[in-house]
């Protein structure tokens, strides 16, 4: 279909900066597919979490500081909305559940243990900018974006430092 050689996610960007006219345009070259975000359940990389949300993983944000800096506006700007995108977290609705990934830290390594969820509730395993819509999505963006928490909750420590430590 195409034959521009723009690298997707820059596309994906231009893409929704345009109107209904620009988008239109734009998927008479490339084609509805091209545009078509994957649904929550199928994103397992950060690249396809990142076309997803629209950024791009060279972003001085995501490319910049220390690892835990890096890793909390990974989760912040691109995780959680490309898992959340169809549902907006309402922290005034006291009735809506808001979901965590809880981890463990002990000499197996840090792993994921189970989603916890609370009505409003921040604490050190999570924080409100880093709630999920439910617990499928927060077990899905465990499983599969692992090291990115690790890399937020955790210094570089030695294994055996840490007997049973929950996160």
């Amino acid at each position: 279909m195409s034959t521009v050689e723009e690298p997707k996610e820059k596309i994906l960007r231009v893409f929704r900066k345009y109107g209904e006219e620009g988008q239109a345009s734009l998927i008479e070259v490339f084609g509805k597919e091209y545009f078509a975000l994957p649904r929550w359940e199928d994103i397992t990389t950060l690249d396809l979490a990142f076309a997803a949300v629209g950024l791009s993983q060279t972003d001085p944000r995501f490319t910049s500081g220390t690892a835990d800096d890096i890793a909390y506006q990974t989760l912040k700007l691109v995780i959680v909305p490309s898992m959340n995108r169809d549902i907006k977290i309402d922290y005034e609705d006291e009735d809506q559940k808001k979901w965590w990934p809880v981890f463990y830290l002990n000499k197996p390594g840090f792993r994921f243990h189970r989603s916890g969820c609370g009505v409003v509730r921040t604490g050190m395993t999570g924080g409100s900018r880093l709630a999920f819509a439910d617990q499928g999505r927060s077990d899905h963006a465990a499983k599969y974006f692992t090291q990115i928490f690790q890399d937020f909750y955790c210094e570089p420590v030695k294994q055996d430092k840490y007997e049973d430590l929950q996160f």
